[in-house]
């Protein structure tokens, strides 16, 4: 049997393990305030457009291990208004705006809902290679993933959607409102779209939805699967040869002004040779004013 002295120190052996175990817990997995869970199904809504989490980068940075390369209170300083960080001169937003010229847009999160993203990146880059290709392949990668799926669509019928000549089922604004693509006219509100597939992939069908100037129309208008496979193929199409468009509208209307310039020149040579003609036969025959 152990004595006194030898159970109190077997005792504290004990007491040193459990608290050794806790503390390595709290270190591995990190005390965040927020609900990975529900930080997920805001990754998909809002940040999967741009970002990836160890799928690499995309408009945006890969953030696999951002929770390791920044600390809490700049993270949520960033997702609460990414423009005010830079415009305060903050070195590491400065950096991020240098290598990313297209500023993140102020996505209008809550503290709730910034401390739940945080949790949901911070669970992915903890959790080693299994869990983050899980995380990012099942969330961070959907959208590009259902976007893929739906590639079979009409680069055709993408583009009447593009220009508004069929109208997206849910009422949704056509593309061509704010946008222009393959010389086919449109909006100057937003950039034009002929390469932008060669940048952001099959991700881009996401935007509407994801995005803070178009996210609260198209949430409550979304475009079905069939669309997002119609301008998916669009998009495709214009990025590998901008000049394939058909032309849409704005083709046909200038289709038709050559042809216009083309029968006002035959109608002007017409009555141009009837004048000459009406002026020289009196000079040939000898009649007219011209006789003498």
């Amino acid at each position: 049997m152990l004595n006194a002295p030898s159970r109190r120190r077997a005792r504290f052996k004990q007491v040193l393990l459990v608290s050794a175990a806790i503390g390595l817990g709290v270190f591995t997995t990190g005390t965040w305030a927020g609900d990975a869970s529900a930080g997920a199904t805001l990754f998909k809504q809002k940040c999967a457009a741009c970002h990836t989490i160890g799928q690499g980068d995309r408009v945006g940075p890969d953030l696999k291990g951002i929770t390791k390369e920044r600390d809490e209170a700049w993270l949520k300083e960033w997702l609460k208004d990414p423009a005010a960080m830079i415009a305060s001169g903050d070195p590491v937003a400065k950096k991020v705006s240098e290598k990313y010229p297209m500023t993140m847009p102020n996505l209008g999160l809550s503290d709730q809902q910034i401390d739940d993203l945080i949790a949901y990146m911070a669970q992915d880059g903890a959790a080693g290679a299994q869990s983050s290709a899980a995380g990012a392949t099942g969330s961070a990668a959907a959208p590009a993933a259902a976007a893929t799926e739906e590639s079979a669509g009409s680069a055709d019928k993408g583009e009447q959607l593009f220009t508004g000549e069929t109208s997206f089922r849910n009422g949704g604004p056509s593309c061509a409102a704010c946008h222009s693509a393959a010389g086919l006219g449109g909006g100057s509100m937003g950039p034009d779209l002929t390469s932008t597939h060669g940048r952001l992939g099959d991700a881009i069908v996401t935007w509407p939805e994801a995005m803070a100037p178009m996210q609260p129309i198209f949430s409550a208008k979304p475009l079905t699967d069939s669309e997002k496979a119609d301008l998916l193929a669009f998009f495709k199409a214009t990025a590998a040869d901008p000049n394939q468009s058909s032309g849409g509208p704005v083709g046909m209307l200038l289709g038709l002004s050559i042809l216009g310039v083309v029968a006002l020149g035959a109608i002007v040579s017409f009555v141009w040779r009837r004048r000459i003609i009406a002026v020289r036969e009196p000079m040939v025959s000898g009649t007219g004013r011209w006789r003498r």
